[in-house]
C-alpha cells in the first residue's frame, strides 16, 4: 500500500488550505472531527437511499413505478412494500450512532430546528425517492461501490454512491445534499476531481462508462438539481493531471508559505489551536 492516498476530500482540503491538509494527513494530529447537524442529515439521506437500492428488485420496481403518482401510493405503503423503516426513524438512529462515536463531535447549527426537520423529513425523502423512481428504468443497481487502486505510487480510494448497469453500459450517480445548488449548475468536467476519479476507477475495471451525474438535493429550497456529462472521449489523462497536482500539493504542504490562513478557512478548522498561522 502507498503512503500517499488520494480522495476527493483530501484534494479539496489541499485546495482549501494546505495547512489543514498537513495537520490531518501528514502530521495526523488526533483531533475530533466536528459533525454539524446539516452534515448528519446529508449522511442519513445517503444511507437511506442506499437502503432503498438494496431493497428494490425488478418486480417491486415495476409495481411501484406504475403507481408512484397515484393517490393510493403513499409513503407508508411504499416503505411497507420494500420493507424499509421510515426516514425519520432511520435518521434518529443514525444520529444516536454519531453521538456515541468518540472520534466525532456533534454540533447543531445556529438555526437548526430538529423538531421541524423531523416533522418534514418523511415528506422530503418521499419526493426524492419518487423522483429517482420516475427518472430511471430498472436495471442492475449497485449502491455504495468501494474502489481502491494505485497509480504512480498514489493509492486512490473512494465510494461511488450508485452505479446503474444497462447491458454493457454503466452510469455513475453521485448524491449531494447542499444549501448551495449554484455550485453544481456549472462544472468544469475536464477538471472535476470526483467525476474523473470515478470514471478512471471504473474504466480500469474495463467498464464502459457512459455518463456521470450529480443529483443535488437542496434541503432549504426543497429543490433537486441534476447535472450530467455524457462521455464521448477518454478522460484518463485528465485524471492523471489531477494526481500530478495532488502530489505536488502534498510535497508543498509542510511549507507554511503555501498555507492559506483566512477568517473563513480558520473559523471552522479542526486544527486552528495547533496552527502556526491561524487567523484568530
Amino acid at each position: 500500500m502507498s503512503d500517499l492516498k488520494f480522495s476527493k476530500s483530501r484534494f479539496d482540503l489541499q485546495n482549501k488550505c494546505l495547512g489543514a491538509y498537513y495537520y490531518k494527513y501528514v502530521e495526523k494530529l488526533p483531533v475530533k472531527s466536528i459533525s454539524w447537524s446539516s452534515t448528519i442529515v446529508g449522511e442519513a439521506i445517503h444511507g437511506y437511499i442506499e437502503e432503498f437500492y438494496k431493497k428494490i428488485d425488478t418486480e417491486s420496481y415495476i409495481y411501484i413505478k406504475e403507481r408512484i403518482y397515484k393517490p393510493s401510493m403513499t409513503y407508508k405503503k411504499f416503505i411497507e412494500k420494500l420493507g424499509l423503516e421510515s426516514f425519520d426513524s432511520y435518521y434518529l438512529s443514525y444520529l444516536e450512532e454519531i453521538k456515541k462515536d468518540k472520534s466525532r463531535e456533534y454540533k447543531e447549527s445556529k438555526n437548526w430546528n430538529q423538531s421541524e426537520f423531523i416533522k418534514d423529513s418523511n415528506l422530503w425523502i418521499w419526493e426524492i425517492l419518487k423522483f429517482l423512481i420516475k427518472i430511471f428504468d430498472h436495471s442492475e443497481f449497485t449502491p455504495e461501490k468501494e474502489f481502491s487502486f494505485t497509480v504512480d505510487k498514489i493509492e486512490i480510494t473512494g465510494i461511488i454512491d450508485l452505479i446503474i448497469k444497462n447491458g454493457n453500459d454503466v452510469y455513475i450517480i453521485d448524491f449531494k445534499t447542499t444549501k448551495d445548488s449554484s455550485k453544481y449548475y456549472f462544472i468544469d468536467w475536464d477538471k472535476d476531481p470526483q467525476s474523473l476519479a470515478y470514471y478512471y476507477a471504473l474504466t480500469k475495471q474495463k467498464m464502459n462508462v457512459k455518463s456521470f451525474s450529480y443529483f443535488c438535493f437542496n434541503m432549504e429550497e426543497k429543490t433537486i438539481v441534476v447535472n450530467s456529462i455524457q462521455y464521448n472521449k477518454d478522460y484518463s489523462k485528465n485524471f492523471k493531471s489531477i494526481l500530478k497536482e495532488f502530489k505536488s500539493n502534498h510535497e508543498k504542504s509542510s511549507d507554511i508559505n503555501f498555507w492559506k490562513p483566512s477568517k473563513d478557512n480558520c473559523r471552522w478548522c479542526d486544527f486552528k489551536q495547533h496552527c502556526k498561522v491561524s487567523v484568530k
